[in-house]
């Protein structure tokens, strides 16, 4: 009881302490730490993903390695007891209807590629990666505030315009990065000219010019 109740202390501690240092990842480590001590899995995994969103939103970096370990701990001892596999294919299943490409971290986009690249190893299948990079006019860089405007009207763009088989990360704060399965390298092209046509069709006064590459998904010897 009093373990629990110093774990509870620490968790109103760093609440508090958030408040005054909101980019102060490691007090969010501390706090990730004693909600895990109490056995609240889903608070870890929520309060990850909000720090994750604020960093990267504002200084366009991913969470420390220390960060996601804890993160990856929740995420393993969600399901306390054992579960038939009915329960875990609810969970597993995506919400509702979605359409467009499946939107991901980076972190789990790296996942995603790796599996991709074994899978490709063995069947030799074409898969394409390619990036979509925004910049300001003559290669200036965006105020924050346009950038972030862009950046969410791109996604928007990105997904609705790629396959439900496709996926697709935000890897910098004005970069997306996206996986392409099944398509080659002008097929790939093709996609990404697509998108900076929508996107300039949609949002013709946006400050934001866009460019794209394309390379093979060349998997590990």
């Amino acid at each position: 009881m009093q373990e629990q109740e110093r774990q509870s202390d620490i968790v109103a501690l760093c609440g508090r302490a958030i408040l005054v240092e909101p980019y102060d990842e490691e007090v969010y480590q501390f706090l990730m730490q004693a909600q895990l001590a109490l056995g609240d899995q889903q608070s870890v995994i929520k309060t990850y993903e909000s720090m994750s969103d604020l960093l990267f939103a504002n200084f366009g970096i991913m969470p420390a390695d220390e960060s996601r370990a804890i993160y990856r701990e929740a995420a393993r001892t969600v399901n306390e007891r054992s579960v038939n596999l009915g329960l875990l294919r609810e969970q597993l299943n995506e919400p509702g209807s979605v359409r467009g490409a499946l939107l991901c971290d980076y972190d789990f986009f790296r996942i995603i590629y790796q599996a991709e690249a074994r899978t490709v190893a063995r069947s030799g299948a074409a898969v394409h990666i390619a990036l979509i990079s925004a910049v300001g006019c003559e290669s200036k860089p965006l105020s924050r505030r346009s950038l972030d405007c862009c950046m969410d009207n791109l996604q928007d763009v990105i997904v609705g315009n790629l396959r439900r088989g496709d996926v697709v990360a935000r890897c910098s704060v004005s970069q997306y990065i996206l996986m392409l399965p099944q398509a080659n390298y002008e097929n790939s092209r093709m996609v990404c000219d697509r998108i900076v046509r929508a996107f300039s069709r949609q949002y013709p006064h946006s400050p934001a010019t866009l460019s794209f590459t394309a390379q093979p998904l060349v998997p590990n010897s």
